[in-house]
């Protein structure tokens, strides 16, 4: 995804201008893990996608696969440049706006640049977008939630966030003013959506993480020691398929994760789930 730069990359399209029809969608942010995904299925879906990304986080190898497809543009650019923007979001009619710095370690190392980033750069796609009268995706985190200990999560709850001088709360804030961005931008006219993600899942996350953890990258648990491993669950799954090692929790209940709240996460149809991160 993106992240800030003292001046901004100079864009460089990496692939050639889609050709035919189908309308148009920007992803920026498109070679992280959500937005190749993402890219993946609006390709799917028909549609001509541009992709715009500093892969300062993302990586080209997310999208290698797509090599050669003749209606996706690759733009490597900063979202912090208003004319790369502008001439991505040219023509486009929907955008899902992922770019940003997220991780704990980013926001922690570079908390200017990430507030840079998550506040100004989202100012510039909104502006963009209003101009191109796109339709606007806005990917949010549940860290807007707080510390609130009103469980589950509600977009209507309190927000109760900790002290100034702790990153993680510049972060949780820098998201929900570009939430207040958004809904600003949509009493102007601007049709927008949001979602806030939690902690992304899925087979290749999940291999991903086992990779990190592999015997071969660190010592092996002894008998009769704890390891840490990933599990998800969901209400909306009627049977999820776990890991044969792994065992779904007996009962839904919050789990304290990394950054000491629970993890909820909001998809655009309002359905929660929630993830563990279980000793096993």
């Amino acid at each position: 995804m993106q992240s800030a730069h003292a001046s901004p990359l100079p864009a460089r399209s990496l692939s050639p201008a889609p050709a035919g029809d189908g309308p148009i969608t920007l992803v920026t942010g498109g070679a992280g893990f959500i937005g190749s995904h993402l890219v993946d299925r609006l390709l799917a879906d028909g549609r001509q996608v541009r992709v715009l990304d500093d892969f300062s986080t993302g990586r080209e190898a997310n999208l290698a696969h797509l090599a050669g497809e003749p209606r996706l543009t690759v733009t490597r650019g900063s979202i912090l440049d208003r004319s790369v923007v502008a001439e991505a979001m040219r023509g486009a009619e929907a955008v899902f706006h992922l770019a940003a710095v997220v991780g704990v370690q980013h926001v922690v190392d570079n908390p200017l640049k990430m507030l840079i980033t998550n506040a100004e750069g989202t100012q510039v796609v909104l502006d963009a977008a209003m101009a191109a009268g796109a339709r606007v995706l806005l990917a949010s985190t549940s860290e807007v939630y707080g510390q609130s200990e009103a469980i589950p999560f509600a977009e209507d709850g309190p927000r109760v966030l900790g002290p100034t001088w702790i990153h993680r709360w510049g972060y949780a804030t820098a998201k929900a003013l570009d939430e207040h961005l958004a809904f600003a931008y949509a009493d102007r006219g601007l049709a927008m959506s949001i979602v806030r993600y939690s902690t992304p899942t899925g087979r290749a996350w999940i291999r991903r993480a086992m990779a990190r953890s592999s015997p071969a990258s660190s010592p092996r648990p002894r008998r009769g020691s704890r390891s840490r491993c990933m599990a998800t669950a969901s209400r909306r799954a009627a049977s999820p398929t776990w890991p044969r090692r792994w065992k779904p929790p007996s009962a839904p209940a919050a789990r304290r994760m990394p950054w000491g709240r629970p993890s909820t996460s909001v998809a655009a149809s309002s359905i929660r789930s929630t993830t563990w991160r279980p000793a096993c």
